[in-house]
């Protein structure tokens, strides 16, 4: 199978590249397009199966007439095209139509997912998932300590600015939690007024559910319950990203068992405390977990674990 791969601006694909590779997929750019003896092609386009264009992360510039051409050409000829999106980068609205993934360019996990469920909707052999490795006990305890701690030097502090201060180590934490457990996270967008979210993650092993990332809020709790307009928010940023999940990790400050999700359905949104996700690692994948959130919430059954 051959791809021609087509970059809106110079950056680095090498981690794309090994994906391609591993998928036995023969990688044809601007420079060798036509090296091919009788790769005649299709006019501006060579002759391959699918075409792959990559939008870095950074913006700022005027995309290239020859992207738009390349697309055009292969739409056209019937050539199945893939757009990559390296976030925070938004792709034009003339390109809706066409199957696009956001994923971070260094993180092998999540390009080998998106680009083995396109694969698969073209038709062709989908790339072998990799085994799901659950993590180090040793990095998981090492975390939960941590929290731990945390908890100890938070009592007795109640102000405003120490409040901010501990939950932006509680979002730290929680960005290493992901980290640890497989996931390409990557810090999100500012949550001032709520309005964003702080971590996007790709968890291999859930592409198949959730082809974009996972947003994740992670919320510092210092006593009672958690407000439903910390879950009517996070579900609205997920029908507003055209997110399949958004999670919800929370931290308690009181040590206490007392349930603190209110009732109600909210069937886009999982709520895990990160230290019982924590626990539950080192049994379990983190897709399996996620999984298993999933079916909660489609089933209907119980959750505020």
């Amino acid at each position: 199978m051959r791809c021609y791969l087509v970059l809106e601006r110079a950056t680095d694909v090498s981690v794309l590249l090994e994906v391609l590779r591993a998928a036995d997929v023969e990688i044809v750019t601007a420079a060798n397009a036509f090296d091919q003896p009788g790769g005649v092609g299709r006019g501006w386009l060579p002759d391959v199966d699918f075409l792959c264009v990559v939008f870095p992360a950074e913006s700022g510039w005027q995309t290239p007439a020859s992207v738009y051409i390349d697309v055009g050409v292969a739409v056209g000829a019937g050539v199945p095209v893939l757009l990559i999106a390296e976030p925070p980068r938004l792709l034009d609205a003339a390109l809706a139509p066409l199957p696009a993934v956001r994923a971070p360019l260094t993180s092998s996990g999540a390009l080998a997912g998106r680009l083995g469920g396109f694969l698969r909707s073209i038709g062709r052999e989908p790339i072998r998932a990799p085994e799901l490795a659950r993590p180090d006990p040793d990095n998981l305890d090492r975390l939960a300590e941590r929290l731990s701690g945390l908890r100890a030097f938070a009592r007795g502090f109640d102000s405003e600015s120490s409040g901010s201060e501990l939950a932006a180590t509680v979002d730290g934490l929680a960005l290493e939690v992901l980290r640890v457990s497989g996931a390409a996270a990557e810090l999100g967008e500012s949550t001032s007024g709520d309005a964003g979210f702080d971590v996007a993650a790709w968890v291999p092993g859930t592409e198949d559910f959730i082809p974009g990332p996972l947003l994740v809020e992670v919320k510092l709790l210092r006593h009672g319950r958690i407000q439903r307009s910390v879950l009517d928010r996070l579900q609205a940023l997920a029908l507003q990203r055209d997110a399949t999940f958004a999670m919800l990790l929370y931290f308690r400050l009181e040590d206490s068992a007392r349930p603190v999700l209110p009732a109600g359905e909210w069937p886009l949104v999982m709520a895990i405390d990160v230290e019982t996700l924590i626990r539950r690692l080192h049994s379990q994948s983190l897709a399996h977990i996620i999984k298993n959130e999933r079916n909660a919430i489609v089933h209907g059954v119980g959750r505020g674990r």
